[in-house]
């Protein structure tokens, strides 16, 4: 049986009943995390601008952002946990840098990979074309490549949770069985996580605190999204 969006939310709610301490706690640690990683980037971008500091700046960066890619897998890791209604432990977070992390981060850099393309695309564009053909340009690159690194992030999106259930799934096996489970339910996930917007918008006057219940419902929520798809393909 396939839920509608609006039942995978409520079996979300039902599984957090009781968890909201230790769901919160994780996302807490995430946060500070991507306060600190932030805060190093933004450190290294208000001084002088050379060649050398712009590759470190580069450098640095990519560093960060794989390595709170495998935090976040330890989020949903913890999720996991929850949906089985057990209360994770601190280690929970840190699963992804304990088993196999270059799984994990080749997925990344694909995806990285996706987006500095889509964005070099944007800025060759704004560089090649001129006058009236500025305009249309910009909006086929943006509408044609937002689709497509849309489709490549909903496609892979189960890789996660598959490598944290299934130990031995190689990197290219994870990567194929996720396209397989996706098939036929990318709309339904992309319905599921656009449903959640007018939640994150609290964050903008809360100064993002809001951050820390709204994510963990979306993630639980996807959790209970891969769940079903497994049963559905089991």
């Amino acid at each position: 049986m396939t839920s509608s969006v609006k039942m995978l939310k409520y079996h979300a709610r039902i599984a957090l009943k009781g968890f909201w301490s230790a769901a919160v706690s994780g996302m807490l640690i995430y946060a500070a995390a991507m306060i600190l990683a932030a805060s190093l980037m933004l450190r290294l971008m208000t001084a002088e601008a050379t060649p050398f500091r712009l590759l470190l700046i580069f450098g640095i960066g990519l560093i960060l952002k794989l390595l709170t890619s495998l935090l976040r897998a330890g989020l949903i890791n913890c999720h996991l946990i929850i949906l089985r209604r057990e209360r994770p432990k601190i280690s929970a977070l840190f699963a992804a840098f304990r088993s196999w992390a270059d799984r994990y981060l080749f997925v990344e850099l694909i995806l990285t990979a996706a987006e500095a393309l889509y964005a070099g695309g944007l800025i060759l564009i704004a560089r090649s074309f001129t006058g009236v053909l500025l305009l249309p340009a910009l909006l086929i690159w943006t509408a044609a490549g937002g689709i497509l690194l849309a489709v490549l992030s909903l496609t892979l999106a189960l890789t996660t949770p598959l490598f944290l259930t299934e130990a031995d799934l190689s990197f290219g096996d994870g990567m194929r069985k996720s396209a397989a489970l996706m098939k036929g339910q990318r709309l339904r996930l992309l319905r599921l996580i656009i449903s959640y917007i007018g939640w994150f918008v609290p964050a903008v006057f809360t100064g993002g605190l809001s951050l820390l219940w709204t994510t963990p419902y979306l993630l639980q929520s996807t959790c209970g999204f891969f769940r079903e798809v497994m049963d559905q393909y089991r």
